[in-house]
């Protein structure tokens, strides 16, 4: 079964598409959530992704959704009456150090000029747990690939459709002392593409 993005209007579609099926297995870091939970949803875009803790956890959870596009943001606010939404830049994020339970993220680190300095921002506004969904498969060399995204003929300088390095990014997490992490490759698909699920849990939370 197939879940779809809930956005009639195209001007709230990231550069080069981003409306399309979601299947349903992108959603498996649900399970890392926990009834009363604080979620920061990083990159919330259209509310796909609050629509789907919605209808799994209800009003269990206490959700915020900050996005750097203000017409996502606008949108989700008419859309979703109730719900808290803001803009803010993923890369410097406006929330205090451990102030959500969880920091949430998909198809988000991978348009990001870099995944350490986006993992580390949301590590740091995380208490318990990050949860990433990367959308692009890893790549196997040592090195990220790093590109910009070019769409209708225009490179768009701040926007990025990165291959992550499987070998960097475990290397990174293997440095974060604080936490232990796990990570879930082919968890579905998208865009013909299977999913990357990444999981960080704070070893310490107090």
């Amino acid at each position: 079964m197939n879940y779809w993005f809930n956005t009639p209007d195209s001007n709230t579609l990231c550069r080069g598409g981003g409306n399309g099926p979601i299947h349903p297995s992108q959603f498996m870091g649900l399970a890392y959530i926990n009834l009363g939970d604080s979620v920061l949803d990083v990159g919330c875009g259209s509310g796909a992704s609050l629509e789907i803790m919605r209808k799994t956890l209800g009003d269990n959870i206490k959700y915020k959704g900050v996005d750097f596009i203000q017409k996502h943001i606008d949108w989700c606010k008419q859309t979703f009456t109730g719900e808290v939404f803001e803009v803010q830049n993923a890369l410097s994020l406006k929330e205090p150090d451990k102030s959500w339970d969880v920091v949430w993220s998909r198809h988000v680190i991978d348009h990001l000029r870099s995944f350490e300095s986006g993992i580390t921002e949301q590590m740091r506004v995380a208490k318990r747990a990050v949860i990433c969904i990367l959308w692009r498969p890893f790549v196997q060399s040592e090195n990220h690939e790093i590109k910009n995204i070019v769409d209708g003929g225009k490179t768009y300088v701040d926007e990025y459709t990165n291959d992550y390095s499987r070998i960097a990014v475990k290397k990174f997490l293997d440095n974060q002392s604080d936490w232990n992490y796990k990570i879930i490759e082919e968890i579905g698909y998208s865009y013909k593409r299977t999913d990357i699920l990444i999981v960080i849990e704070r070893i310490n939370n107090d």
